[in-house]
This record gives C-alpha cells, sequence and structure tokens, in this order.
C-alpha cells in the first residue's frame, strides 16, 4: 500500500474518534492545546483540521506528526506513521484579527498537503529526511548542514506557489510582531514583493530558530544557510540571494513604519 492509499484509509469521516484517540495517546492533543478536531473532506485529499484553544499570531499553519498508529489501524505495520494535520488558533490576535482570512490560509497549508504527500510518493527516502533532518526532529550538531538543506531547499519547493495563490485570492499584507503584543504592517503592491517578503520572513526566522536551538553553533548555522539560499534562491531574488534576503530583512521595520505613518495620515481626518 502506498502512502498516499495509507493517508486515504486513516484520514476520512468516521474516523474522527480514532484519530482523537491518537492525538490523546501520544500527548498531541494537550500539548498542542487542541479544541476541537474534524476530518474535512476535500479534493484530492481530505485532511485533519484542528482548533487550537489559544489566541494566536497566525492565520493557519501545517503541522506533520509521527505517530505508532497500529493500535486502530491494523494494516500499517510500522512504527511510526507520517499524519500530517492544519491548525488554526480559537482567536486571533487583536492586532491582525481584521487583516485574517482563514478560509484563503487553510489553502495555502492544503497546497503544502499535496506537495509533501507528492514528495513522499515521488522521492525514495523523503520521510527518512523528514525524520532525520526536519527542524523538530534534528538533534545532533553533525547533522544541521544536511537538515538546513533540506528545510531551506523546502521553502523554495513549496512556498513560493502557495503565497502566489495567497495573493491571487486578497492577502497582500505582510505582518510583524512589536511592542507590547502590537502587530506592524505592510501592505504588497505586487504578487512578486508578496512572495519575496514572504519569503524573507521565512527564511530569517528559520535561521534564528536554528540558532537559538543550537547556540553553539551560531556561526555554522548561517553558513550553512548562505550555501543553501545561494543555491536554491537565485530566482527570486536574483545575484547573491543570502546577502539579498539579509537586506530586504534589514529593511522591513523601516518599510512597516513608513507604511503606517502613510496609513495613520490617510485615515486622519482633513
Amino acid at each position: 500500500m502506498t502512502y498516499s492509499e495509507s493517508y486515504l484509509n486513516i484520514v476520512k469521516k468516521g474516523n474522527e474518534d480514532k484519530i482523537i484517540n491518537l492525538f490523546k495517546e501520544n500527548e498531541c492533543w494537550d500539548s498542542f492545546q487542541v479544541k476541537q478536531l474534524q476530518i474535512i473532506e476535500g479534493t484530492p485529499y481530505p485532511y485533519i483540521l484542528l482548533e487550537l484553544d489559544i489566541v494566536g499570531e497566525f492565520a493557519a499553519q501545517f503541522l506533520g506528526l509521527f505517530l505508532d498508529i497500529r493500535t486502530y489501524f491494523s494494516f500499517y505495520d510500522s512504527e511510526d506513521f507520517y499524519l500530517p494535520a492544519i491548525a488554526y488558533p480559537h482567536e486571533y490576535n487583536r492586532g491582525i484579527k481584521q487583516y485574517v482570512n482563514r478560509e484563503v490560509s487553510i489553502a495555502h497549508e492544503l497546497l503544502h498537503l499535496s506537495d509533501i504527500i507528492e514528495s513522499i510518493e515521488n522521492e525514495p527516502g523523503y520521510l527518512e529526511r523528514v525524520y532525520r533532518y526536519g527542524f523538530e526532529n534534528v538533534e545532533d550538531t553533525g547533522d544541521l548542514e544536511e537538515s538546513i538543506e533540506f528545510e531551506v531547499g523546502k521553502i523554495f519547493r513549496i512556498e513560493p506557489k502557495a503565497l502566489g495563490n495567497d495573493f491571487k485570492n486578497g492577502e497582500k499584507m505582510i505582518f510583524e510582531p512589536f511592542f507590547l503584543g502590537m502587530i506592524m504592517k505592510y501592505k504588497c503592491s505586487t504578487e512578486a514583493e508578496y512572495i519575496r517578503l514572504s519569503m524573507c520572513n521565512y527564511i530569517v526566522d528559520l535561521q534564528e530558530m536554528y540558532c537559538e536551538k543550537f547556540e553553539e553553533a551560531e556561526d555554522k548555522i548561517k553558513e550553512y544557510f548562505m550555501n543553501s539560499v545561494n543555491g536554491h534562491g537565485r530566482e527570486i531574488f536574483g545575484e547573491k540571494p543570502y546577502e539579498r534576503v539579509l537586506e530586504i530583512k534589514g529593511g522591513t521595520r523601516d518599510r512597516m513604519l513608513n507604511y503606517e505613518t502613510r496609513d495613520l495620515k490617510r485615515a486622519s481626518p482633513k
């Protein structure tokens, strides 16, 4: 049985109680603060939708969990099954609430779901690389170069299409947390700008996550990011992609401040 066949046998209406029990037995229900789990029928794939009992600064989020499903799905005889899910917060941070389009954000994550299932089906060893080199799983500093190459390569492979779809569906705002829970924003004027700025945020945020997780290897991490971004990023960022990413990210705060200032002036009574 292929991965997609197994997935379709698990993620279907009628199995919600089994999957809820799986989440609870694997301590995912409480750790993610799940409020509600639904299986949504969809094309080309149904999906697990989680409502989280949190106030969030993200519209929707893709989760990939390795779970032992054999107690409930005896047709699968390996210890861990990769089970994707899409999650959204029960409430949104007040600064972004008016700008969030949950349906567009879930559609973004569904494109990732299709891309990842396709990778699992068509790339030998893909799941093994997720299991060993995915950011959440990597523990050994000796695996950092392979891990960063895997994660950065994935960003460049799956995000531009999903971000382009966001823009076509009206998503144009870039957000960034600011002082005391405030949110700064900037409205992009073109699809290329939206993709470029969003990609910069993904890359820089991911690099910071690696540096926080492996503080002793910060210099190596930045070197590996530079090599990987330079290898994947020329189509979006042109020559010297890593240098361009840092340059764009470094100007984000000024860009947002200028936008906020213009926005306040437009809103002021004459």
